[in-house]
């Protein structure tokens, strides 16, 4: 080969290879950048601050550091210093102790003995306090809560009254008190929502989480930043990641300016106001910036819900965004039998927001399983990959088999005689399939004469309905 085709050759190879690689996103970039000066930054020791600073403020910035790197899956010698350095620290009081439970179960870490002793704080109002026999506080009961969660505390008696005592401590207002002065505190509620997320379902929490977000999304500045005496990064980036996983709707602008306030907020050196406990929890809400594409088996729905063979069926899903991105043409799929069932495409979905798409498929005898993927082919970037699809089943049933035997028709009085002021006729008509039966009429004749007539609406499969 000559020189020149082998150069031209060369440089056909690296075109090709540069159009292959994925645009990094800003976001991403943001997210480079901030973890490269928390390497920069980090003491050798393995905690970030000044040596002279009090033990209580390179524990908070340290911890949460490293949940931001685990976070980022950054688990380089950064993190395994840090880690290092937090094994060493000997906390006793209830944040701390929490803090430290967090950082070393994402390591794998045996915390039992950790575990056991914040457990031995609990007051019996089910609340927290700095250390053992203190007196209860929710911003303890929350960091303890949180650490109970991570480390995958069995014991529901004890989550449970823990939530209880959250619930009774939130404001008229929605929000948490950070102190005694009865004001509610967007850097506590923002922690109080995150924490209780997690069991919204389970204790049907809610009326009390739409309160709390509703109250924290009212709390925005004009420059987009979260702060009561101005906006600041952190306050900024934990309402954020609140708002989000509030699920609420309505909140795309909101979301959008906050996001748009961190990312102003981040300096060259990739750090946030030279902080590196702002800095992580910027960097934890940059992640979370991105769309969230979900679907479950709550979002489906199907009609009519026991087809026959040969019947139409129409299969619903709802498709959410729980991210803090807006995202266009969402693809969904629905799969069964080893064939696609249907495709569409959904224009846009907010942040906050739902879109409904329907497929129609022709019953087919027996029990079916069906798929429903969205963005089956990966093409959007999502800060969870793994809630995009939800498998279920259709069986086919039946038609409507209505029933009436001798049997099912009673007479009072049983033997009637003539005179007798009234006689009531009783019948119980039966549907033995498995299909409900719809818009149909009961006639009950005497003597071939009709007497009255009975519309049904609808029977559904395997019941019985009592005329008289």
């Amino acid at each position: 080969m000559s020189k020149g085709k082998f150069f031209g050759f060369l440089f056909f190879l690296i075109s090709v290879m540069l159009l292959s690689l994925s645009p990094v996103s800003a976001q991403d970039q943001a997210i480079t950048n901030g973890i490269q000066w928390l390497r920069d930054s980090q003491s050798p020791d393995g905690y970030w601050g000044e040596e002279t600073e009090p033990l209580p403020v390179l524990l908070l910035r340290t911890t949460n550091v490293t949940n931001t790197l685990h976070c980022l899956n950054s688990t380089d010698t950064t993190y395994q210093n840090a880690i290092g350095w937090i094994e060493t620290q000997d906390v006793k009081d209830t944040r701390f102790l929490s803090r430290k439970i967090e950082a070393l179960v994402n390591t794998g870490s045996d915390t039992s003995d950790s575990v056991s002793l914040l457990v031995s704080y609990q007051n019996n109002d089910g609340g927290w306090g700095g250390y053992k026999d203190y007196g209860s506080r929710p911003f303890d009961t929350t960091l303890a809560l949180r650490a109970l969660q991570v480390a995958n505390y069995s014991d529901n008696l004890i989550i449970e009254e823990a939530i209880l005592y959250l619930l009774s401590q939130q404001n008229a207002d929605g929000g948490w008190e950070l102190t005694k002065d009865y004001e509610s505190s967007i850097y506590l509620t923002s922690l109080a929502l995150l924490v209780l997320e997690n069991h919204r379902e389970t204790y049907n929490l809610y009326s009390q989480l739409y309160n709390g977000a509703w109250w924290l999304g009212n709390q925005q500045n004009q420059d987009g930043g979260f702060g009561k005496d101005g906006s600041t990064v952190w306050e900024t980036a934990l309402a954020y990641q609140a708002l989000i996983s509030s699920q609420l709707s309505g909140v795309s602008s909101q979301l959008v300016n906050a996001l748009g306030y961190i990312e102003s907020s981040q300096t060259e050196d990739g750090s946030l106001n030279g902080n590196a406990y702002e800095t992580a929890l910027a960097l934890r809400a940059l992640k979370d910036s991105g769309p969230d594409l979900t679907v479950s088996s709550e979002d489906l729905s199907f009609s009519p819900m026991v087809p026959i063979e040969g019947e139409t069926v129409t299969i619903t899903a709802v498709v959410r965004n729980r991210g803090g991105t807006s995202v266009e043409n969402v693809k969904v799929v629905v799969r069964g039998q080893g064939s696609v069932v249907g495709e569409e495409i959904i224009s846009m979905i907010e942040v906050g927001g739902e879109e409904m798409v329907s497929f129609d498929w022709v019953a087919e005898k027996g029990t079916s399983e069906f798929e429903v993927v969205v963005d089956p082919e990966g093409l959007i970037e999502e800060r969870d990959e793994d809630n995009n699809s939800v498998y279920f089943f259709l069986t086919t049933g039946t038609r409507p088999d209505l029933t009436l035997a001798t049997e099912d028709i009673t007479f009072d009085p049983a033997t009637p005689q003539v005179g007798d002021p009234e006689m009531i006729i009783s019948a119980n008509i039966y549907n033995r399939g498995e299909s409900e039966a719809n818009d149909f009429v009961v006639q009950m004749n005497i003597n071939g004469q009709p007497l009255i007539d009975f519309d049904i609406a609808t029977l559904l499969g395997g019941r019985w309905i009592r005329f008289r």
